[in-house]
């Protein structure tokens, strides 16, 4: 494949990566590949190959002279768009569907880019089983709720990039010392996700409130870091919410636990980082 094509695509998912990271300002920087399968957002080389795809298929089909120019491919050439493109549908499909072709083939693309993505981020995405749920944001987004922060809190920790007081403090944004101690409630021990969602003090109320019936509901042989995992949709050992995380349980005692998640982390949201940039600044 030509060198600038290649480049053109790396660009393009570059600058939709960009764009994509700035939803979640504020809550941190999470990794570009387990945010883009929160979206559902697929990647440049899939959508074009999804196109051009649908174009080697439905060309020959047209009453134009591209039809023409289809079936009767130039023969002093070892390689042109049609017969390339042709090979290639054969090796990657090896049967082309007559319909919904681009559909089929940005899925496979698309999979086969995910298989072969070992970063640490979609790593952990694919242990923790967050793509099983991902779909809590298109239920979001056909609701009435309005808690848009503790959403986007939401996606930052499922993606890896809630920023912390640990990492806040290895990436040089706060001081040192909170390597070791947390910058809300001053206990010793670094505030990970662990201790924000458990055992931060200074958000027993709020943990009280939103989250006390959900945690009541995970077996106390869950590890905490498998109970965030839990919390934040994903599954530990054979224990998951399973649908519940993301519907109302049939007793109606527990709403669907991602609006219980998101509005613990909209609830805290502007005195956590109260707590966390006056630290910065002094």
């Amino acid at each position: 494949m030509d060198e600038s094509y290649i480049h053109h695509h790396h660009r393009l998912d570059s600058s939709l990566t960009a764009m994509i990271r700035r939803l979640v300002k504020g809550w941190g920087s999470p990794a570009a590949a387990p945010i883009r399968v929160e979206f559902g957002l697929k990647s440049v080389c899939a959508s074009m190959a999804g196109m051009r795809a649908r174009a080697y298929v439905k060309y020959p089909t047209l009453s134009t002279v591209v039809a023409s120019l289809m079936r009767g491919t130039f023969s002093h050439r070892k390689s042109t768009w049609s017969t390339a493109t042709g090979r290639w549908l054969k090796r990657v499909m090896r049967v082309t569907p007559r319909y919904n072709v681009k559909r089929a083939v940005e899925m496979v693309v698309e999979t086969k880019r995910l298989d072969t993505d070992h970063s640490k981020g979609m790593k952990a995405y694919k242990d923790c089983g967050f793509a099983k749920t991902r779909s809590y944001l298109k239920l979001y987004s056909k609701s009435a709720m309005s808690y848009d922060r503790g959403m986007t809190g939401l996606l930052a920790a499922r993606a890896g990039g809630l920023r912390t007081g640990e990492l806040a403090a290895k990436a040089g944004l706060l001081r040192p010392e909170f390597k070791r101690r947390c910058p809300c409630c001053g206990c010793p021990g670094a505030e990970t996700l662990m201790h924000l969602f458990l055992k931060c003090r200074v958000w027993d109320d709020e943990r009280d409130e939103f989250l006390g019936d959900v945690l009541n509901h995970i077996p106390s042989r869950i590890s905490p870091k498998g109970k965030v995992i839990i919390l934040l949709g994903g599954e530990e050992g054979d224990f998951t919410f399973g649908k519940y995380w993301l519907t109302k349980r049939l007793d109606r005692v527990i709403p669907p636990v991602y609006t219980l998640v998101a509005r613990f982390l909209d609830k805290i949201y502007r005195r956590r980082c109260r707590f966390l940039w006056e630290d910065a600044a002094a």
